[in-house]
């Protein structure tokens, strides 16, 4: 089983503390939500993971520093999808998608049938198949969304880090990517998604993280850490909490 160990990982960017002191014990099998404000730190703490930004702490998958780990091998065990996503690559959709495979390619050699097949899957998974020959530089911003979670899901890898990554979604593919990213987590990956939309967070995550002002204010299973008294504190409004069989409904109502 994969795991991912954060110990008291902390983060200053310019004259202020971004993290402070942050520890998780992640394992596969987990579809972590990292919720919280804005400047709370969730794209902070995935950037500290993935070692774009300089922290103090450590950091390790399955027991290996992730510092002592050289760029193709984080390549394989840790695949992204960026906030960012003004891409003007005159690449096509299927061609980006499969630059996922690349830490996979031997030298001077294309893609295999497993890379291709691959690759066919994840743009399957993200619906973009219709998109193919399209440039991604043509596309509009949602759909550039899904190409760029389609590139990290043909990279394979048993961790997977998203940053807000329904942004800009309409609401058929935000439910569908969540539901891709719940059944990576029950395949045994481990899953972390930064979400502002708490309705998609506690329908789909196996576990929150609630950050505030870069430190863990909350850490459980969805009905724990959204709660009305932690929104109230961390996000200043009120809420309508009920829980259904298809799990937490969760609607901000106002500020207070």
């Amino acid at each position: 089983m994969t795991t991912l160990s954060v110990d008291k990982v902390s983060v200053q960017l310019g004259p202020r503390p971004a993290l402070t002191d942050v520890s998780l014990s992640l394992k596969g099998g987990d579809f972590i939500g990292l919720i919280g404000p804005n400047g709370a730190g969730k794209s902070t703490l995935i950037k500290s993971i993935l070692g774009l930004v300089p922290s103090t702490g450590t950091l390790a998958i399955n027991g290996r520093l992730l510092a002592k780990l050289d760029a193709p091998e984080r390549a394989k065990l840790l695949s992204y999808v960026p906030q960012e996503r003004d891409v003007a690559w005159p690449l096509s959709v299927e061609k980006v998608v499969a630059l996922g495979r690349t830490p996979y390619l031997q030298p001077m050699r294309g893609l295999t049938d497993r890379d291709g097949a691959r690759v066919e899957e994840a743009m399957a998974e993200a619906d973009v198949l219709v998109l193919r020959d399209r440039l991604l530089s043509e596309l509009s911003g949602g759909e550039r969304a899904r190409v760029l979670i389609a590139r990290a899901l043909a990279q394979d890898t048993p961790i997977l880090l998203a940053d807000e990554p329904t942004a800009g979604l309409d609401p058929s593919h935000q439910i569908s990517l969540m539901k891709v990213l719940a059944g990576l987590a029950q395949r045994g990956r481990i899953v972390v998604a930064s979400l502002h939309e708490l309705s998609l967070a506690a329908r789909w995550c196996t576990r929150l993280v609630l950050l505030d002002r870069g430190r863990v204010a909350a850490d459980g299973a969805p009905q724990h850490v959204l709660t009305e008294a932690n929104i109230a504190e961390v996000y200043g409004i009120s809420a309508f909490l009920q829980q259904s069989a298809k799990g937490l409904i969760v609607q901000p109502l106002d500020t207070i």
